[in-house]
């Protein structure tokens, strides 16, 4: 194997040495084409640091908002400032490097509790609540022109309408799981084609949830805690295939049941920060390990808060927006640096796997 250091940073060889030979060399999973990444005891987490204070040029403060990133840049659309009758249907744009904020087109019709997510680079608006009733249209917004259409209105085969459900894009289309619909909370699940705009009903969850979380790894969508009908919080964590059109539970937990958090994929595991419990918010933070079915606490940050949103960049850093705690409503932006990007190799040099690093940092081998 050859070993590549990434970035020099402050990773003991205390805690390198104290984990086992077999976690030592437990790769992630899916490996990356032509390398493996080493799981354990490399990376640094927990580094908090507030990007915006939200005054100046910035969006006004709102919840239920949704928030995308593409090419090093955080798009912000819709939500609502303290009341559901206050819904907005405006677009800003958060560059990651500058921390600069920049209003673009707004569109759609004003909404909150919807999903969006990014393909291609137009972001997918669907559903939500425009303070009188529910929506089940969609609607693209072209980054590069910084424009809107709608491609599907929601007649004919489409999900009910619905607010407070998840969107996750997988292989060219974007699956809808849950939310609130006149019904109630529902389990169905939905696939909508991002080529031919149509939609198809898959199998539903054996669980009703709203204000949940959902992430894709590997050929999984995993739904993570939430609302059932009782409109109690809960911790458990679903996988749906996929592939195979099928659900199985995994290993609860992420501290106590939450509700209104939120979720971001990194280095093979998911990533839960913020939420309510149902008397408390909170601004704890959790990782879930895909490959071994576990989770572990990691360090906490910002201002608690839930109905935020969470981004995760190119190079490791989460970035949460707006939100609210008991009362007050929010535009902040904190940054939590959860490890380093394999780019910038600084030397290569062998060495056999049961050792302890020489220099500190994040490493890769190669096969």
């Amino acid at each position: 194997l050859v070993e590549t250091e990434l970035q020099n940073e402050q990773t003991s060889q205390a805690q390198w040495a104290a984990n086992s030979g077999a976690y030592q060399t437990r790769w992630t999973s899916p490996v990356p084409v032509g390398d493996v990444m080493l799981d354990g005891g490399f990376w640094v987490d927990g580094i908090w640091t507030l990007r915006h204070d939200g005054t100046g040029t910035a969006p006004a403060i709102r919840s239920e908002h949704s928030a995308i990133e593409y090419n090093g840049k955080m798009y912000v659309f819709g939500g609502y400032s303290g009341s559901y009758l206050a819904t907005k249907n405006d677009v800003w744009e958060f560059n990651l490097s500058t921390f600069l904020w920049t209003q673009k087109t707004s569109g759609a019709s004003v909404r909150a509790g919807h999903s969006a997510v990014i393909y291609n680079g137009k972001m997918y608006v669907f559903g939500g609540w425009n303070g009188s009733t529910r929506l089940n249209d969609v609607w693209e917004y072209d980054i590069a022109g910084d424009s809107w259409i709608q491609k599907h209105d929601g007649s004919g085969t489409a999900p009910t309408a619905r607010y407070l459900h998840s969107a996750v894009i997988y292989n060219g289309k974007m699956y809808v799981h849950g939310g609130d619909d006149a019904g109630g909370t529902n389990a169905t699940t939905w696939e909508y084609n991002l080529s031919s705009h149509t939609w198809i009903q898959k199998t539903s969850a054996s669980i009703i949830r709203r204000r949940h979380s959902a992430v894709v790894y590997g050929d999984g969508m995993y739904i993570y805690a939430g609302h059932a009908a009782t409109d109690v919080a809960a911790n458990d964590l679903w996988k749906y295939d996929l592939i195979n059109d099928s659900w199985v539970q995994k290993t609860s937990g992420g501290g106590t049941d939450k509700t209104e958090h939120k979720t971001i994929v990194w280095l093979g595991g998911m990533y839960v920060w913020g939420g309510n419990n149902g008397s408390t918010h909170t601004d704890t933070c959790y990782r879930y390990d895909f490959v071994i079915d576990s989770w572990t606490q990691k360090t906490s940050g910002g201002i608690a808060r839930s109905r935020h949103t969470a981004i995760i960049s190119s190079n490791a850093k989460m970035y949460i927006f707006g939100g609210n705690d008991t009362s007050v409503y929010m535009n902040t932006v904190y940054e939590d640096f959860l490890g380093y990007y394999p780019s910038g190799y600084i030397q290569t040099q062998v060495m056999d796997l049961g050792t302890v690093p020489t220099v500190d940092g994040l490493w890769r081998f190669e096969n």
